[in-house]
């Protein structure tokens, strides 16, 4: 018969890997994982397992009231959840929003309408592909955390995150080489956006390659979703940066500082990765 221990890992490593799982899912993952029958785990003891995963916070658990069973998570892993999360996890990323505002939070691909008014965009690329994370305002306030994505368990990372800058503070790591990430050391990442109702706070995390960034005019700001659109709303490339983005004057934010901006803003954390954020008018 296998340990608790050996169970506990088991129920871990899959919730973690695949998000939100019910009872029936989870029983039969662990069976496989650990290799052994259905019938040597019976309800009784996962139920147990379950409840002191829950109880020492390893785990929370809410209940679906369509289907009336309950769903088993680590802290942020249900972001998986927002709508079109895999056009970043294609690239091999990770977008994990905060519970408290994951409901508020999707993402997209190319210039998004600007319809609502009521919607922070924000927009970066990634291996050439121009997406948008679009949050509802009524979300704020929230923060963003920026880092190069790192190897093994994302739900390491995410408990590191809610401890160093709360639980509203939802996640984008990317396989971004110039980005920094999480490391055991202790550094934090590359930066920390804590957006407002009407600006964002930007906060570089002592990151290797440095943060600038710049409040941009809304004319700008139209002008580079322009040339994102004309690229084909699915790609972008160097010439962005470099006739675009890159002819903007950008401000250097120092090491473990911060500077706040007005929307729209421009903003830059490597050499070939920058990010705008936007309001609709």
């Amino acid at each position: 018969m296998k340990s608790v221990h050996e169970f506990k890992s088991a129920i871990k490593d899959l919730v973690s890997r695949r998000g939100k799982v019910e009872k029936n899912s989870l029983i039969r993952g662990v069976c496989q994982i650990l290799g052994i029958d259905q019938e040597e785990y019976n309800e009784k003891t996962f139920y147990r397992h379950m409840k002191e995963l829950v109880d020492a916070g390893e785990l929370s658990v809410e209940k679906d009231e369509l289907t009336k069973k309950n769903y088993w998570f680590i802290y942020g892993a249900e972001a998986k959840n927002i709508p079109n999360s895999g056009l970043i996890e294609e690239h091999n990323g990770a977008v994990y929003f905060s519970p408290l505002i994951a409901r508020e939070a999707s993402v997209g691909r190319g210039v998004q309408s600007h319809n609502n008014t009521n919607e922070i965009h924000v927009y970066f690329n990634i291996n050439h592909d121009f997406l948008c994370l679009r949050i509802n305002r009524d979300a704020v306030p929230f923060k963003l955390h920026l880092a190069r994505k790192a190897d093994g368990p994302m739900s390491n990372v995410i408990e590191k995150v809610n401890e160093s800058f709360g639980k509203r503070t939802s996640l984008l790591h990317l396989p971004i080489a110039r980005l920094s990430s999480i490391k055991d050391t202790g550094d934090t990442g590359h930066a920390c956006l804590e957006f407002g109702m009407d600006g964002v706070k930007i906060t570089d995390l002592s990151s290797t390659n440095g943060s600038l960034a710049s409040r941009i005019s809304h004319q700008e700001a139209h002008q580079l979703l322009k040339d994102g659109d004309l690229i084909g709303k699915s790609t972008i490339n160097e010439e962005w940066f470099k006739t675009g983005a890159g002819s903007i004057k950008l401000d250097k934010i120092k090491s473990k500082s911060s500077l706040d901006f007005d929307y729209p803003v421009l903003a830059q954390f490597s050499s070939d990765f920058k990010v705008l954020i936007y309001l609709p008018e």
